[in-house]
């Protein structure tokens, strides 16, 4: 029993040091800027973490391993089996299940699955109104009969005949299941690809990829490929449509993949939608490439679509338009009832393919949300408008032998075509989408709205729409909205509009409050050097704007005086000549002598350096790092330097306020909490005198803006790379780091960790221990890192390193894990490069060699040496604060017992002389008493 506890205790530690969380946040409109997103629909967001974040009611948090396969499940109904263990989170509402693939799982047929990969961080696909939804769309779609009364029955039925083996397959394997990793599958394929090459499209080629089976269809891999019949387009926009259905299918039992497995229904009958609207638009041009996909590995979590989104499309540089997908379009018993699913950002393209459905079928179709569920999801997950079309009854032998073309109803896949046809045609020929959307307020109850044109010869206007109105225009780049209401909200799209009267999507949207009164603004950045104080703030949304009003006061000052007018977005304040930290505030005037209320306040002070050494102790309290023992234990570390200490657990961010006034900052991260830098002003700090140490166990992880995978590169153009000469960071999260080995040129050493202040299990090895790649030119190595493992990506390559400039020294190495002693040599080392030494004791005495310096009560001062014949000796004087006050002796000791007088103008003090030779250097207390 010890030992199970003892071993739930070690894996407890090492998940709060080194474990990654997996954040399931409801969807409640709560935007976690500081969370990384993999994965969102209309009712949950997935995403990770490097620590528990918690929001009561909202989140779930629990410990990510990267090495486990997460699947996403659509619950259609209770004929499921997972253990609790393996379930993450489940709402029975909207019949959505998170859980990892322990084994042990069983899933009938009702179900579907999505292999959850969490490579790509997303971004959320901002929410279009819904109150222009139907406006964007014709009433008179009669146009369309024509094109749609080309589709042929009798081909449709043909295709879904051979795929599901009712007719003979012209060759191949003869089919009785299409799982993915049978013969069957590839037959398909093979059969579909000469099906596209007969239409005679314009491109046919294999997507290839390779899968994971779940364990219920036990698991292993498998290689698969899309079959893409591409259709080229007249323009030369990178938009694209992909018109896509899954052709591999399984049935029951899952895990016996030689199952007999028509799929008739699921999904040869989306499979022939593709390849009918594929055979009707060859003959048709296009003003967008469109790619018709038929997608492998969809049963087994859609593997084809989500390498076709994140391989295929990405590489190419491609955006999706729209993206339509048919899966089950051929089962009904009566009605012709069809869903279509989709994201809320989807919603103008389901309205879409709704209306025309409404005007040209005897479909009745039914807008549902978001689904998990087919080959739409990852196009979604990439910010892509979808819409997923699948009939309103399942067919209840779908996933087993007994789907086969007897159960289809083809009328209604013929209507469920027309429908997805029909909104392919409008797509394919629509205008794109209007970028670059922005509002200005002319302070007189109007606003200008202003676009980027699209460069489209058959582009006859845009539709402006603000809250409940819209209005037309001709072809124009901008226009001004007049007679609106002063303070309140309007919320503005724009729709290009061509000779077809077909309208563009809406992608953007801009909002403004007009008023009688300038906007306030926001100040965007403060920095400053020896000599000034810089500002940077937002542009004003105003025709009417005169000038920007700069406020300043002391600190915690209630009272701003305006120091300056400016038409500039930014300002330089050159009036500060003292070392206080001022307030800043901004406020803009208008021609009318109007002026807004105030921006938000800034601090901000000069880099006076008029301190001497700040010790900044940001580790945050923890069992590992009590807050009493790291306290003492820095104190111990930096007592011999005259210094100020700050423990930052109160303090929001590190920034110039704070470290400006000091010469000297000594900065201690010891723990893998989020870091308090601000990075801009430790640049600016070193860039105008300061000298800069960082401490931290990933010290090197907030230098380069938080990355998530490692080695990562330091971006061109930021501070890492241009101020700090970092051109890579990698990191092992491994206990592996057995020491640092320190060679600074003059002192080798080897540093060590104490156990007992490192997690359990870790044997005195270093987790998080972390390297460098460095601009050899403007940098050079410290220290170490060596490798338990012998690790070649880690093992003698940099972790301490110092700049040209000998201003900043960066150690990927926590301090307080150490033991006392090599914490205060380390220290001591990187110190004396800013020429700050530490005061050890009054007179130095080694056991066969000696130098006295007798302190006396004048400027004349007697120094005695003892042992250093024929040596180089060097005695150099500083202050209380370390800094370089003289030379009291350079030269050659030519006896055994040799003595000077030496006079030295300097004021009344405690000084510490330096002694160095060959064999000596140590340092000792003098008094000078005048």
């Amino acid at each position: 029993m010890r030992k199970l506890i003892f071993m739930i205790i070690m894996v407890m530690l090492f998940i709060a040091i080194s474990a990654q969380y997996l954040i399931i946040a409801e969807n409640t409109g709560i935007n976690y800027k500081n969370l990384d997103l993999y994965h969102y629909n209309d009712n949950i967001e997935l995403y990770i973490s490097n620590n528990p974040y918690s929001v009561p009611n909202s989140i779930i948090s629990i410990p990510y391993h990267n090495d486990k396969i997460y699947y996403l499940l659509q619950v259609n109904n209770d004929n499921i089996s997972i253990p609790s263990s393996s379930i993450i989170y489940r709402d029975f509402e909207n019949g959505i299940m998170l859980f990892v693939d322990n084994g042990d799982i069983s899933i009938g047929k009702g179900n579907e699955i999505t292999r959850l990969f969490f490579n790509t961080k997303i971004e959320k696909k901002p929410l279009i109104s819904t109150v222009i939804n139907k406006e964007l769309y014709k009433t008179d779609y009669s146009f369309l009969d024509s094109i749609s009364n080309y589709i042929d029955a009798d081909s449709i039925y043909n295709t879904v005949a051979v795929i599901s083996g009712e007719y003979s397959y012209p060759s191949g394997y003869y089919n009785i299941t299409r799982f993915s990793d049978q013969p069957g599958c590839d037959t398909a394929a093979n059969y579909l690809f000469d099906k596209f090459t007969t239409y005679g499209i314009d491109s046919v080629f294999f997507h290839y990829f390779t899968g994971t089976f779940p364990s219920f269809m036990g698991g292993g891999t498998f290689n698969s490929q899309n079959v893409v019949g591409f259709k080229r387009g007249t323009g030369s926009s990178n938009e694209v449509i992909v018109v896509g259905a899954h052709y591999d299918d399984v049935s029951e039992p899952y895990n016996d993949h030689g199952s007999v497995s028509p799929g008739a229904d699921d999904n040869a009958s989306g499979v022939a939608g593709v390849m009918e609207m594929a055979r009707l638009f060859n003959s048709m041009d296009s003003e967008k490439d469109i790619y018709f996909v038929c997608f492998s590995g969809e049963e087994e979590g859609l593997y084809g679509s989500y390498y076709f989104v994140n391989d295929f499309i990405s590489s190419h540089s491609l955006s999706v338009y729209a993206m339509i997908n048919m899966d089950m379009i051929g089962y009904t018993t009566g009605a012709y009832g069809l869903r279509l699913y989709g994201q809320a950002f989807s919603s103008p393209l389901k309205n879409l393919y709704k209306d025309i459905a409404d005007n040209i079928t005897t479909l009745s179709s039914y807008i549902l949300g978001s689904s998990s569920g087919s080959d739409h999801y990852y196009f979604e997950q990439a910010g892509y408008k979808s819409v997923f079309a699948i009939e309103n009854e399942f067919s209840p032998v779908y996933h087993t032998y007994a789907d086969s073309i007897s159960y289809m109803t083809n009328d209604f896949m013929r209507e469920v075509i027309r429908a997805s046809t029909g909104t392919c045609y409008n797509v394919m020929n629509m205008p794109s989408s209007v970028s670059s959307i922005s509002l200005m307020d002319n302070g007189d109850s109007s606003i200008t709205v202003n676009w980027t044109q699209i460069p489209d010869t058959d582009i006859v206007g845009y539709r402006i729409y603000y809250n409940d109105l819209n209005i037309s225009i001709p072809d124009t780049n901008a226009y001004t909205l007049n007679s609106l209401m002063p303070d309140t909200l309007y919320t503005v799209y724009v729709t290009a509009v061509d000779s077809e009267d077909l309208e563009g999507f809406v992608d953007e949207s801009d909002t403004i409050t007009p008023s009688f009164l300038p906007h306030k603004v926001t100040i965007n950045s403060i920095r400053s050097d020896n000599d000034n104080v810089y500002l940077t703030y937002d542009a004003v949304k105003s025709t009417d704007f005169d000038h920007y009003n700069i406020l300043r006061s002391i600190k915690d000052d209630t009272t701003f005086n305006k120091i300056a007018e400016t038409i500039d977005t930014f300002f330089t304040d050159t009036t500060i000549i003292n070392s206080e930290i001022y307030q800043y505030t901004v406020t803009v005037s208008d021609n009318s002598g109007y002026e807004s209320e105030r921006s938000n306040i800034v601090f901000c002070r000069l880099i006076t350096l008029n301190e001497f050494i700040l010790v900044i102790d940001e580790t945050n309290n923890s069992t590992l790092m009590p807050d009493n023992k790291t306290d003492a234990f820095y104190d111990s570390i930096f007592e011999l330097y005259t210094h100020h200490t700050l423990d930052a657990d109160n303090v929001d961010e590190i920034d110039i306020t704070i470290i400006g006034d000091y010469q000297k900052v000594i900065y201690i991260d010891d723990d893998l909490n989020e870091n308090k830098m601000n990075m801009q002003h430790f640049a600016d700090y070193i860039n105008n005198g300061g000298n800069l140490i960082l401490f931290g166990w990933d010290i090197g992880k907030p230098i380069l803006d938080n990355p998530t995978v490692f080695p990562a590169q330091a971006d061109s153009t930021s501070i890492a790379r241009t101020d700090f000469g970092i051109l890579s960071y990698n990191r092992n999260q491994s206990f592996d780091m057995t020491y640092l080995l320190y060679n600074d040129g003059t002192h080798i050493d080897s540093f060590y960790f104490e156990a007992d202040k490192l997690p359990r299990g870790s044997n005195g090895r270093l987790s998080y221990g972390g390297i460098f790649e460095l601009d050899s030119s403007r940098t050079y190595s410290l220290g170490k890192y060596i490798s338990y493992s012998s690790d070649s990506a880690f093992d003698s390559k940099t972790n301490v390193f110092i700049n040209a400039d000998t201003n900043l020294i960066i150690a990927n190495i926590p301090l307080y894990p150490m033991n006392i002693n090599d914490g205060i040599l380390l220290v001591e080392y990187l110190m004396e490069k800013f020429d700050c030494y530490s005061g050890l004791s009054n007179n130095v005495f080694s056991t066969n060699r000696s130098v006295r310096i007798d302190n006396i009560v004048s400027s004349s001062i007697d120094i005695l040496f003892e042992g250093f014949k024929n040596t180089n000796v060097r005695i150099d004087i500083y202050d209380i604060n370390g800094r370089y006050a003289g030379n009291l002796f350079n030269g050659n000791i030519n006896s055994a017992k040799y003595s000077i007088n030496k006079t030295v103008d300097l004021p009344s003090g405690i000084y510490f002389v330096r002694t160095v030779s060959d064999v000596f250097n140590e340092i000792g207390k003098l008094i000078i008493m005048k």
